[in-house]
């Protein structure tokens, strides 16, 4: 008991402990206190680099004025920076990152390139490819479920128009084409896509998989869609129909509006505009648009470039010029540009836009929309008056009419010798002087073809008068002058405005290849190969309504160095494709590998799928082997 009494603690004091505890409790305070900061410091290493915490506007304090930074390989970014001036909708929220696009593919190598905004190669390491799996209606590592006939039956009645069936016969051993005579008949399942896309489809599949198709072996059915954008009822892609009017609904919906369970769509392959949005149409299978194909099918059979690519490749750019160094072309590409138009340009033709998405837009009648509120005092009987009551129809006007509005009152803010600050209406905005000269900041006007197929067109008259009423007040919105692609050239700021697809085709890489910068009409779809151009790398985003398309203008007028820049990155990707390596890694990318994955999806029901397309009223076009498809459809059109 003694023992225990002399290491009792003093009275009052029950908190106190030896000398001997408390120096080992100072021990493992410090050990503790050790452990945890080496802990935090583990922690916040690995929450930086995995983007716990973002750095990225610490780093963008450092940068001052208007800054397009260099368009970098992996994590360095294409960033605007807007401080201090006047484009106050231009800032970090609006302007899009090219890394959180995943647009970068791998079939563009660009560390083949000199990186324009830097003054080194890039390495391949520096270079990380990497897939959205959402970005793509058919990514190259997407997985195709399984699908058979049944999955085929239940798709076609969806589709209003222009979906056709490739159908591989094994007691034949031959492809078949097989079109619906009361949907598509002579005029549509003839024309020229039919023509590109089923040949080249037929030769692919006995080329690539010619041990998938031998007599014995199962049969194929394909749905192929040649439309500018899928031809699927409206009903399928949109859920409130009371958008749409009750004439709208019976044109655009089919002939039910309901049942339509995508799940158990079959694969369609889609060569023209694709939706963004997977979810619209999960089974879209994106390929190659087929203004396109022509240039592939050559490349498939003869591995060969074609012209066309060639020719656009040698005037890609500021120049034209093939110099492996931006030293060595930087005076020219300087002096070239310098001497551009420094001017939005765009021509083309007054289509509608993406219906089934957007019902509210259409085309502009004039007797209907304008001179109705002329005589109801709405608007004034003048050329002011009339783009007033332009403003009055802003919601229902498509991205073609209103950059052609901006243009008519711009032209009309030159003649007038004045700025007009858009007193009757909100969607003026004033001339911009880029130069001695003063030029309106758009030239856009819709173009009207005196001929088509080397045929002279019979309406041209009846035309023409849809547009005179607002020639007559001095509002230039129609030509019949075609531009051609070096009168186009001569313009620094191109612009391609989606049309009735949401996309232009040929319109976008055409435009990358010239010397000015595109301005690129970003839209609910997307053409196979625009996930390959990177926003602010390739070229300058505008917003799918074009509410920004102003603001993107003064920015590229105030960073007339960056957008040259931008211009010459453009230039050098619309080199690449005519280049050999690029075409075969294309062809094998966007056309080989994804139609295998859908011939690998196939599922034979073992029926004789002639005699169940034949109850169902399918017509035979064409057939053959597949080195020798040919069309025997006879029937002449109708009157």
């Amino acid at each position: 008991m003694a023992g225990d009494a002399a290491h009792a603690p003093p009275p009052h004091s029950d908190f106190s402990i030896s000398p001997m505890a408390a120096a080992r409790f100072a021990i493992c305070k410090t050990s503790l206190v050790a452990l945890l900061s080496l802990l935090f410091i583990v922690v916040l290493n690995h929450t930086v680099h995995h983007g716990g915490i973002s750095v990225r506007s610490a780093e963008s304090t450092e940068r001052s004025g208007a800054t397009l930074t260099s368009a970098g390989a992996g994590r360095r970014h294409s960033l605007l920076q807007i401080n201090g001036n006047n484009n106050s909708n231009i800032n970090n929220a609006t302007i899009t990152n090219a890394d959180q696009h995943h647009y970068h593919r791998k079939l563009f190598k660009l560390s083949d390139f000199l990186d324009p905004k830097s003054t080194s190669e890039r390495t391949h390491d520096e270079f990380q490819h990497n897939d959205n799996p959402t970005a793509s209606s058919s990514s190259s590592s997407s997985t195709i479920p399984p699908y058979s006939l049944y999955n085929i039956l239940r798709t076609i009645p969806h589709f209003r128009r222009e979906l056709f069936l490739l159908h591989y016969s094994p007691h034949h051993d031959q492809f078949h084409v097989y079109i619906n005579e009361s949907k598509d008949g002579w005029v549509t399942a003839l024309h020229n896509r039919i023509y590109q896309i089923m040949p080249m489809l037929a030769y692919a599949l006995r080329h690539h998989f010619g041990h998938r198709f031998t007599k014995g072996s199962n049969d194929l059915v394909l749905l192929v869609s040649s439309g500018d954008e899928p031809k699927v009822n409206c009903h399928c892609i949109v859920n409130d129909m009371s958008l749409f009017s009750e004439d709208a609904t019976n044109n655009r919906f089919g002939s039910g509006t309901s049942g339509c369970n995508k799940n158990l769509f079959a694969p369609i392959l889609q060569f023209g505009a694709v939706f963004r949005d997977t979810t619209i149409l999960p089974s879209l299978v994106t390929m190659p648009v087929w203004h396109h194909l022509p240039c592939l099918r050559q490349w498939q059979q003869t591995q060969t470039i074609c012209p066309s690519y060639k020719e656009r490749a040698a005037i890609a750019g500021v120049g034209g010029s093939h110099s492996n160094t931006a030293a060595a072309t930087a005076p020219l590409l300087e002096q070239v540009w310098e001497n551009l138009l420094p001017q939005i340009i765009w021509r083309g033709s007054d289509f509608g836009f993406l219906w089934c998405i957007h019902p509210q837009l259409r085309l502009i009648d004039y007797e209907m929309d304008i001179e109705k509120r002329i005589q109801l005092s709405q608007c004034r009987d003048s050329a002011r008056g009339i783009l007033h009551c332009l403003t009055q129809l802003w919601e229902i006007l498509t991205p073609r009419w209103r950059a052609v509005f901006w243009s008519s009152e711009a032209d009309l803010n030159v003649h007038e010798g004045m700025e007009y600050d858009n007193e009757e209406g909100e969607r003026g905005h004033s001339t911009s002087i880029s130069s001695s000269v003063q030029l309106p900041w758009i030239d856009a006007k819709f173009t009207v073809k005196t001929r088509v197929h080397n045929h002279a067109v019979s309406n041209i008259e009846k035309i023409m008068n849809r547009y005179t009423p607002y020639e007559q007040y001095g509002l230039h919105v129609v030509t019949t002058d075609f531009m051609s692609f070096e009168e186009l050239s001569r313009y620094r700021y191109q612009f391609d405005i989606g049309g009735g697809g949401g996309t232009t085709f040929g319109g976008t890489i055409d435009k990358l290849a010239m010397p000015g910068v595109l301005f690129h009409h970003v839209t609910s779809t997307k053409d196979y190969f625009h996930d390959d151009i990177v926003p602010w790398m390739h070229y300058i985003p505008v917003d799918e309504s074009l509410s920004d398309l102003h603001d993107m203008y003064q920015w590229a007028i105030q960073n007339n160095e960056q957008a040259m820049r931008i211009s010459e990155a453009a230039s050098e990707y619309v080199k690449s494709w005519a280049e050999p390596r690029f075409m075969e890694e294309m062809y094998n990318r966007y056309y080989v590998e994804t139609l295998g994955r859908v011939v690998d999806a196939y599922e034979s029901t073992g029926e004789d799928v002639g005699k169940v397309l034949k109850e169902r009223k399918w017509t035979l076009i064409a057939k053959g082997s597949g080195k020798d498809l040919k069309f025997q459809y006879t029937k002449e059109p109708s009157a």
